[in-house]
């Protein structure tokens, strides 16, 4: 069986995941602060982790990313 990946695939399942944020991005705002980017990061993360995840290790695979703000997305955001 062969498999193959176009960048036109790539684009297509880019834009999928960045659709099926913006469906919950009004979940990621309280009073004082947005956490929409941190939770796209998160989303990232998750998809772009080799093996196991952790918020340590998805900065190392996305791009403008820390740590401590995704573990305080996660930890804290309601």
């Amino acid at each position: 069986m062969e498999f193959s990946l176009s960048v036109k695939n790539l684009d297509i399942s880019y834009y999928n995941l960045q659709h099926f944020h913006d469906g919950y991005t009004l979940h990621f705002f309280t009073k004082t602060r947005n956490m929409t980017k941190q939770s796209y990061q998160y989303i990232q993360g998750k998809f772009l982790a080799k093996g196991k995840g952790n918020m340590y290790t998805y900065p190392k695979d996305v791009a403008d990313c820390n740590n401590q703000s995704l573990q305080h997305f996660a930890s804290n955001s309601p």
